[in-house]
Formats: C-alpha cells, structure tokens, sequence
C-alpha cells in the first residue's frame, strides 16, 4: 500500500486529535431545548445528520435511516461541522466532499415545530452529476432512548473501540436524544415552497412543473392519536 506524504501527515494527524471519545450523556435541558429550538448546545442540529434521512427521488419515499442519537454524534470526528455555515434565519449549509470530482452541496431550514412535537425540516440538495436540486420534506421528534456501552475505568484513556481487546464489554446503561423521522415527502425539483403552521397541520404552497400547488398535511394521521413531546428525563 502507497500512502504519499499528505497521507502520512494526516494519520500522524488523526493519531493526535481524531481519538475516539465517551461522549457526554444529553442533560434535560438538552432534551427541552432540542425539542422547542431544533438545536442542540444551542447550535442548529448538524446538517450532516439531517442528510442522512435524505432517500432517493426514484425509490419509495420511505426512509431507511429513521433515527440517530444526536448526543452521540456531537463533537465527533465522523460528523465534524467544520464546512458548516450557520445563519440566524433557522438554515444550516454545508458542502460534503467539497475536493470529490462532484462535490455534493444541501441546506436545510427549521420551518417549525406542530403543537403535537413534529419538527418541519426542509432539506434541498444537489450534486452527483446532474442539475437536479431534490426538495424533501421532513417530520422529526425527539425522544429519549437507552443503550450500553463499555466502562471505562477511572484514569483510563483506552479508546471505547479497544475496550472489548482488554476484556470489558458494554456495561454501563446511558441516555441517548433520539432524532426520529415520522413523515417524509418528496417536493420535487427546484421547489421553492411556502410554509403556515397551525396547530398540527402544515399547509404547503408550491410551484411544480408551472403549476401552483397547495397542499395541507395533517400531522395527526386518522387513527395515529394526538402523539406526545418529548420525555424529558429526570436531571441527575
């Protein structure tokens, strides 16, 4: 295997400052804040993580990523917010594999929160080639979830991807702050839309194909019952 100088300087790099770390458990004023602001740590929530909800226009329009831990990711060397852009107009912009043949660009907009916790988040993106900018359309809510993970000892810096090499498996239950996906809506390309909340319904007004669109989504699905904010655990 060739690795040129550049190579060698980024492990050398990496080895210093790209170790794995335990990260911190959300408090519940990350939960409160997370669910009335889309933030957290009072920055908006990584773009990046957003992105990975984003399907293909020419599947089914049902997500297969439905969840991740917005705690767990933070500060992370896999989703690093060093390209990000933030503005005070509720909009996040980053450009991913900006030195790639095809850099890929997106954005997304906090459009809002309904009365019942579902967050409206706008994502637009482009690249791969093609003069297409996809419209997506999406529903998250915030929870809490639980998992284990390894133990570290008092003093011990072993990387958590090492533990299990010194005979310590997953044995410390944590909170996770869960960001999961409930609706999922294919805009269309080019779209620039128009957002009014009210209550648990978003009305959505749109120009697809020089047609004038207005839709409403109920955020109350027949049958689904009123859903719930997010349970806010008890600070310890």
């Amino acid at each position: 295997m060739n690795i040129n100088k550049s190579g060698v300087a980024f492990l050398l790099l990496c080895s210093i400052n790209c170790a794995a770390h335990f990260p911190s458990e959300p408090s519940a004023e990350a939960f409160r804040e997370a669910d009335a602001h889309f933030t957290y740590h009072h920055k908006m929530i990584n773009p990046y993580l957003v992105e990975l909800f984003e399907g293909w226009v020419s599947d089914s329009g049902v997500p297969t990523v439905v969840s991740v831990d917005i705690s767990a990711a933070d500060q992370t060397n896999q989703f690093g917010d060093n390209e990000v852009i933030y503005n005070a107009a509720g909009a996040a912009w980053t450009v991913q594999d900006k030195n790639a043949s095809v850099p890929k660009q997106f954005n997304y907009r906090w459009i809002g929160r309904l009365a019942n916790g579902l967050h409206v988040v706008e994502l637009s993106s482009s690249g791969g080639g093609g003069t297409m900018v996809a419209t997506t359309l999406f529903f998250f809510r915030f929870s809490e979830g639980k998992g284990w993970r390894p133990s570290p000892l008092e003093g011990d810096n072993t990387q958590p991807s090492r533990l299990l090499e010194a005979g310590r498996v997953a044995e410390t239950p944590y909170r996770r702050l869960l960001m999961s996906i409930e609706r999922y809506y294919i805009l269309g390309d080019r779209v620039a839309a128009a957002y009014a909340i009210h209550g648990n319904d978003l009305t959505v007004k749109f120009t697809n194909q020089s047609k004038a669109v207005e839709k409403v989504i109920h955020g109350t699905a027949a049958g689904e019952g009123k859903g719930q904010n997010v349970s806010v655990p008890k600070q310890e």
